[in-house]
């Protein structure tokens, strides 16, 4: 049999998706991979980790397992210690590495106790002295939840005054907080694949890569189409408003609690920092099922001070939503169903764009993008020479002068 034989591998499970808040993301990745894998003749399947649990998973009897996962339940040794139960063979770190490795503080007491260098650090709780902090690390510096994947979380404080807010930030995700001192330079990463010192599959080095665009970004974004009812709106920028909601579940609408607690959110959508956007997170397992937004709940939040919603959920009543008020969703669906808020002020994640409670949001009939308030005034300062850049490229390729006109212009 051939080493690159497909059948070899037998039947192959892309694990993806799951309950982290980078699941969107997964979902992409893990598509990738199952269209790879697939295409080389593979009998790949996907298996969705958050929509289904491990007898489901033990019921489809894998013969191995592709981990496509991002960030907790994925990465963190939880996943991989269920497959080593289950004895399914998986791609990655074991269960030790991989739990260590998302352990931020962990990792950096390995490391320091092994004599290799790393950035210096503190962990911080609420009643830290983050004065003191700045001093010590000295500015800029990085927070960061202690075991979230990716960027999540992660704040550049670049004022003393910036590092309770980044610390609170952080602490929703995750009780273990770190601040970290920032170093400003090449960033590389060196893949290992393999095992052990010796014999075939013995780890070894992959070549090295560098990014060499740091001013670029993957992330913060939606990566999927969401329907824009009203594509004439200018831009909405804004402060988010975030919420998770349900509609397929029957719930006692009525009941005093529930009621409460819907008073309550209309506390927090009017709160500062005003102006508002909704950005509501639909956890049901078929997303769209009810609309949270038609004309009443859209009347409400622009009264409150909401620019518009973002929602992977649906929307209805079009003809009937308040002049100005915009809407970007993954939907249109004629029904409330039994729509419901389950949780506000929470991190949510549309389409790819993982959002905090009070994150700086720019949204247009293309999409929506969270914007870094520690970046802004470097926005600004940057803005006219890449305008200035864009035109000589646009004017040169309009010009009819040819390739050689159009690179000259990109090489500025």
């Amino acid at each position: 049999m051939s080493a690159f034989d497909p059948k070899r591998f037998g039947k192959v499970g892309v694990l993806m998706g799951g309950r982290s808040a980078e699941r969107q993301i997964s979902l992409i990745s893990g598509k990738g991979v199952l269209e790879a894998l697939r295409s080389k003749g593979v009998d790949a399947h996907g298996f969705d980790t958050g929509m289904n649990d491990l007898a489901a998973l033990a019921a489809q009897k894998f013969d191995r397992v592709f981990i496509a996962l991002h960030g907790r339940y994925g990465e963190d040794g939880t996943l991989q210690g269920a497959l080593e139960h289950l004895g399914i063979p998986y791609t990655g770190s074991g269960v030790l590495a991989s739990a260590l490795a998302m352990d931020k503080e962990m990792t950096k007491r390995v490391w320091i106790n092994e004599g290799l260098p790393t950035p210096r650090f503190k962990m911080l709780d609420a009643d830290s002295d983050f004065d003191a902090v700045a001093r010590d690390l000295g500015l800029p510096l990085i927070v960061k939840p202690s075991r979230e994947g990716s960027t999540i979380g992660l704040t550049k404080v670049t004022e003393a005054s910036q590092l309770k807010a980044a610390y609170e930030k952080a602490a929703a995700l995750d009780p273990d907080v770190l601040a970290e001192e920032f170093i400003d330079g090449d960033e590389l990463t060196v893949p290992v694949l393999g095992v052990g010192t010796k014999g075939a599959a013995a780890a070894r080095a992959l070549p090295v890569i560098e990014i060499v665009a740091p001013e670029r970004r993957g992330f913060g974004y939606t990566v999927r189409h969401l329907h824009c009812p009203f594509p004439d709106l200018p831009p909405m920028v804004g402060f988010a408003k975030t919420v998770t909601m349900r509609a397929q579940d029957r719930v006692p609408l009525g009941e005093a609690g529930y009621m409460a607690k819907r008073l309550d959110y209309l506390d927090y959508v009017a709160a500062e920092p005003q102006p508002g956007i909704a950005v509501i997170q639909d956890l049901d397992d078929i997303v769209g099922y009810g609309a949270f937004w038609g004309e009443v709940q859209s009347n409400v939040h622009k009264a409150l001070g909401c620019l518009g919603t973002i929602t992977n959920g649906s929307v209805r009543d079009i003809p009937m939503i308040p002049e100005g008020f915009q809407m970007l969703a993954g939907s249109l669906s004629p029904s409330h169903a039994f729509v419901h808020v389950v949780d506000y002020g929470v991190p949510v994640n549309i389409h790819g764009m993982a959002v905090r409670s009070g994150d700086l949001i720019h949204a247009d009939r293309h999409g929506a993008v969270v914007v870094p308030l520690e970046i802004i005034d470097a926005m600004q300062a940057a803005l006219p020479g890449l305008n200035a850049k864009e035109a000589k490229i646009i004017e040169a390729a309009r010009s009819g002068a040819g390739l050689a006109a159009i690179k000259a212009a990109m090489k500025g």
